[in-house]
């Protein structure tokens, strides 16, 4: 009885004071620290690096949760991802102030509420209703409210899933970065049981080893014809290293956070679990750090890996002597990945690879610069003696030259009140801007100076569009658009119009239609001539490319995923590096 007095008083205790200082977000070279004065205000920090200013996405969604209820935080982090919404936490029976002033100035419009009423009560539902509309995700148990939550975010028709123990915390804050940079749903099993997924599902990824989600549970999804993928260590922290070595090999910023409970008899980490929404901000993957000693392990992923650090909680997470202990790699050697010459006329140079970063400096049109790593779209940068970040969008790099001295429009089509085609929660202007951006990125490391017409959720009108392309005299205009018709419609197709230079129009759309056919493998509508607004006032080689029906039940599922959309943009890309090899 005493144990259990004790453990309940030290719970309340976490709840309100957690294991961190006021601090805030300070920032040390390339570690910077988020803190509040406990679990509660170091989530609203999280929100404000998340979303410095108000919330800028269609449905402007929160996710609110118990603050000592950590499974169903980490639950959601699919849905953190899809719907870019912060993680806030609060009591069971009261809306915390600080909370309802950070909802304010978020501008929030929706409040997802994570569990039953024994989880956060109907009072603060019906609080928060009287200014934002509610929708309460819950199951019978944790594993039910897993569910629900997936089907909230629409993650319960993609094809690859994830499965950690629903009844240990650890391997969850592994697998929730993935969850929310890829947009892939977290299930919860228990040790030799399999949760029900859907049919739609084909690959799985168990997180930890066989005692924590048992053979039995690999043997049971796959002869219900599931791939089936085990991630695992012999630990939570090697656990993690595989799963982060499985998806962000190529990750530069990461962020750090106390991998072990801050109780002796639960599990509780209070700072990681409201991680999700930073991760997929920052593009950046979680690591998990013990908060005595270094792990060796750990220790060496970061020092052969990292160029950034954000550090979750306060000293009394994480010491100073812990963190230092894995910022190395700046110490050790900086090799020089590419060069880069900017092409702004005036590019803002920031203390962190974000656009709440504190401007330091600005670089000229035509300046070369020296590239040691990226976050995200941040390119790593040395300024004046210390790190610095800058965005790459406005970088030509010259790590290849085999599309060199092409300028290249890359517009997104739609955007923000103008959503295009739309299935329940998926929008044809978030499929556009993603492909659109993974085509960037392909594109310039070809050499190609690479123009979006947009990088955001933000509206222009289509003759906007065109001229850009034609006052900066581009050498093709690629615009990227999603289907919409009947049910049984599907396939990819590509347009061109012979108003101007109609030859080149012509065989770009049909070297990027056979390339996209290559690689996703999906029906060919073949190459249409059309009079497009966009195709049709560009006076360059122009093309619109519709990269299927988000009507189709199955290119649904496939468009859903962030692997499918990086497929489309590569199919584009290898199309454009075959028209410019034949000219």
């Amino acid at each position: 009885m005493r144990k259990k007095l004790f453990t309940l008083i030290m719970a309340v205790i976490l709840l309100f004071t957690g294991i961190s200082f006021p601090e805030k977000t300070s920032a040390s070279n390339d570690v910077e620290r988020i803190s509040g004065a406990n679990r509660i205000e170091t989530a609203i920090e999280i929100s404000k690096k998340v979303s410095p200013g108000k919330l800028t996405t269609t449905e402007k969604a929160v996710i609110l949760t118990r603050a000592d209820m950590p499974f169903d935080a980490l639950a959601s982090s699919g849905l953190a991802g899809v719907k870019q919404a912060p993680i806030l936490l609060t009591g069971s029976t009261k809306l915390d102030s600080n909370v309802a002033n950070e909802l304010e100035r978020l501008g929030a419009r929706k409040i997802y509420i994570l569990g039953g009423t024994g989880a956060i009560s109907q009072d603060v539902e019906n609080q928060l209703k009287q200014k934002y509309t509610v929708s309460r995700l819950k199951g019978s148990d944790r594993f039910e409210t897993a569910n629900a939550i997936n089907q909230a975010a629409g993650l319960d028709q993609t094809s690859t899933a994830i499965i950690v123990n629903g009844m240990q915390v650890a391997d969850s804050l592994s697998a929730s970065s993935v969850a929310a940079i890829k947009h892939y749903p977290i299930y919860l099993s228990t040790v030799s049981k399999a949760p029900k997924l859907p049919s739609s599902i084909k690959t799985v990824y168990l997180i930890g080893g066989s005692s924590v989600v048992s053979e039995d549970v690999r043997s049971q999804l796959e002869q219900l014809g599931k791939k089936v993928v085990r991630l695992s260590g012999k630990d939570r922290f090697q656990t993690n290293i595989a799963v982060n070595e499985a998806f962000f090999a190529s990750s530069s910023s990461y962020i750090l956070a106390r991998g072990t409970s801050v109780l002796a008899d639960q599990e509780d980490y209070p700072d990681a679990v409201a991680a999700a929404s930073l991760a997929k901000k920052l593009d950046a993957p979680v690591v998990l750090a013990h908060d005595v000693k270094p792990i060796s392990d750990v220790q060496t992923y970061l020092h052969q890996h990292a160029s950034s650090l954000m550090v979750l909680g306060g000293e009394g997470a994480l010491s100073s002597s812990i963190v230092n202990s894995y910022k190395m790699k700046e110490q050790v050697e900086e090799v020089v990945l590419e060069t880069g010459i900017v092409t702004a006329s005036s590019l803002n140079v920031r203390t962190s690879p974000e656009m709440s970063g504190t401007k330091i400096g600005a670089l000229p049109r035509n300046a070369e610069v020296a590239i040691y790593g990226y976050a995200g779209d941040w390119a790593k940068i040395k300024y004046q003696g210390q790190v610095a970040y800058i965005h790459s969008g406005y970088l030509l790099l010259q790590s290849s030259d085999s599309l060199n001295n092409l300028t290249i429009v890359v517009d997104a089509g739609h955007g923000d009140h103008d959503p295009g085609a739309s299935n329940g929660n998926l929008l044809e202007k978030d499929i556009n801007l993603d492909v659109s951006l993974y085509l960037e990125k392909k594109l310039k490391s070809a050499g190609a100076n690479v123009v979006m017409t947009r990088r955001d959720d933000t509206f222009l009108e289509l003759r906007e569009r065109s001229t850009i392309a034609n006052n900066l005299n581009a050498d093709a205009f690629i615009s990227v658009h999603t289907n919409a018709a009947s049910e049984a419609a599907h396939g990819i197709e590509t347009y061109w119009y012979d108003k101007y230079s109609s030859a080149e129009s012509k065989a770009l759309a049909e070297s990027i239609q056979k390339r996209l056919i290559e690689v996703t493998e999906a029906n060919n509508r073949g190459v249409k001539n059309q009079s497009f607004s966009v195709i049709r006032e560009s006076k360059m080689a122009s093309v619109l490319v519709e990269v299927g029906f988000l009507t189709n039940n199955e290119e649904y599922k496939l468009l859903l995923t962030q692997e499918y959309r990086e497929e489309l943009a590569e199919g584009i890309y290898q199309g454009v590096l075959d028209y410019y090899k034949t000219k």
